[in-house]
């Protein structure tokens, strides 16, 4: 009887825990946008409402290369989202299926796991990137415009 109870709780674990993954994999970031550097921010009370270019000082250079960049990042990031939710898509199925393959399920986990890992080392380098470009001034306008310190 105990053995039964210990496999039973332990399944209901493995099923909440898996349906917790899939919940989580199934949960698209919010799009980002290339147009982003030059989209209004909303005016705190005493500035007024500029694009986060001009408040930030974006230099010509400096705009050439985040439009060069922020395409390529967006795409990249739509790309590996897309590849998430039809992975996401694929372990559902395997969860619902009457006998599910544990073995594919675990390499299925795996895959969104590189995947989402990819998701963060490409706005890891996107981050860098903002950073290399600006100045130590200007990245402090672009904290305080974002609403941080």
């Amino acid at each position: 009887m105990k053995t039964i109870v210990a496999l039973c709780l332990s399944l209901g674990a493995l099923a909440g825990s898996t349906a917790l993954n899939v919940y989580q994999a199934r949960r698209a970031p919010e799009p980002v946008e290339p147009s982003v550097v030059w989209e209004v921010i909303g005016p705190a009370e005493s500035e007024s409402c500029q694009p986060l270019a001009i408040r930030v000082g974006l230099t010509a250079d400096q705009k050439k290369c985040f439009a060069s960049c922020c395409p390529a990042y967006t795409e990249r990031r739509a790309q590996l989202q897309k590849g998430i939710d039809a992975l996401a898509e694929e372990l559902e199925q395997e969860l619902c299926a009457e006998s599910p393959n544990a073995e594919r399920i675990d390499e299925i986990a795996d895959e969104i796991g590189k995947a989402r890992a990819e998701e963060l080392k490409s706005c890891i380098k996107n981050i860098l990137l903002v950073r290399k470009t600006l100045t130590p001034d200007q990245l402090k306008r672009l904290a305080e415009c974002c609403g941080r310190q």
